[in-house]
């Protein structure tokens, strides 16, 4: 349950900096991006582990879906970190500028959601489960309402 509530708050801290990043420019609220996504990961983490005890899937099936995952684990994480410029989009005050159309960007204004949500949805079938289930399609939803 608390797994829940830790990935939810880490999307409230995504609003906050977005928010943040166009109206009010405060400096401590800048830091939200990166406290949202710790919050996010550590939710994940946590409930990938309290599956795992009840997982009743076979190696092969978890192999597929955790390869699955793991390649759009590391799409979100490029997109996020390394097609953008870094320290521009996360470190600098927000500026009007353009929006970026480069690369991934140019597939897809925000690819990062479609990365997301292949993870967890891959990270589901690896698990299984209705309980977990519920928390993959709250993260999705949450995603899907932050872009």
């Amino acid at each position: 349950m608390w797994q829940f509530i830790l990935g939810s708050t880490g999307f409230i801290l995504y609003f906050i900096y977005d928010i943040n990043s166009v109206r009010m420019k405060n400096a401590v609220l800048q830091k939200f991006f990166a406290a949202g996504s710790i919050l996010v990961v550590v939710s994940l983490i946590a409930e990938l582990y309290a599956a795992w005890g009840s997982c009743q899937r076979k190696i092969g099936t978890m192999t597929g879906f955790g390869l699955g995952g793991f390649l759009f684990l590391c799409l979100l994480i490029y997109t996020l970190f390394f097609a953008l410029p870094f320290e521009e989009t996360y470190c600098e005050e927000n500026k009007l500028r353009a929006a970026y159309t480069e690369g991934m960007y140019g597939l897809c204004r925000h690819p990062g959601v479609l990365w997301f949500a292949g993870a967890y949805l891959c990270m589901w079938g690896m698990v299984g489960g209705w309980k977990q289930g519920i928390y993959f399609f709250l993260m999705i939803f949450w995603n899907y309402l932050y872009i």
